[in-house]
This record gives C-alpha cells, structure tokens and sequence, in this order.
C-alpha cells in the first residue's frame, strides 16, 4: 500500500510535466524564444523555426539581444541581455521553471539543476 501511494503521488507531481508543457507567455510586442535540449527544437512565439546560426555555440544574437545557454550535468543555464527592452531569461528542468526578469542593459540570469530530461531554456523581451 506505502509504495502504491508513493507511486501515485509521484505520477500526480510528475503529470504536469508529462502531459502538458506549461507555456511560458510572452507579453505584447514582445517576443519569446525556446530551445528545447530533449529534441533539439527552436521556437520563436511558440512557432518552430530553423535553428540561427550558431545555437549550439555560446552566444547567440535573438530578438535583438544577446542570449547565451547551456546544459550540464549539473546545470541548466539560461542568460539574456538587451539593450532597449526589459527582458527575462527561463530554464526549465522536468520538475521546476525558474525565471529572472531585468529591465534594459542589465543581464537576466537562470539556472536550475538539471535533470535526465525536459531541460529547457527561453528568452523574452516585453
């Protein structure tokens, strides 16, 4: 019975991030980009797009700002910048969304633990 309920606590935490991804909204005029590490999919609003040049380096140059991303073993990292715009950076781990919001020219820093699956990074602008 212990490990009946413990398996059905886990499937209810776990369900969310198994049938449903919860979107990460972008406000008007603004913009939101997602890189999804599990597929190796890029998404501006929500629409897939080719990859920019350069995904998978660094630094990248999206919606007019400066993004720069990774995935460790230990780490799922997401850091965004622009110049004219307030603006966040997200990561998302199979379990948690941590995001971190700034206004112009200060950089949005992310991190979360990584996780054996569903890490995710974004961008937004507002």
């Amino acid at each position: 019975m212990k490990k009946w309920l413990i398996g059905m606590f886990s499937i209810v935490l776990c369900a969310p991030f198994v049938f449903g991804n919860p979107s990460i909204a972008h406000a008007a005029g603004g913009e939101v980009g997602e890189y999804d590490y599990d597929t190796g999919a890029y998404y501006v609003n929500g629409e897939q797009k080719n990859r920019p040049n350069g995904l998978l380096k660094s630094i990248q140059y999206v919606g007019g700002g400066k993004w720069s991303h990774y995935v460790t073993s230990n780490v799922v990292h997401s850091w965004y910048n622009h110049e004219t715009k307030s603006h966040s950076a997200t990561v998302k781990n199979s379990q948690k969304t941590k995001k971190a919001s700034k206004g112009k020219k200060y950089p949005a820093i992310a991190e979360l633990p990584s996780t054996l699956w569903g890490n995710k990074v974004y961008w937004n602008t507002y």
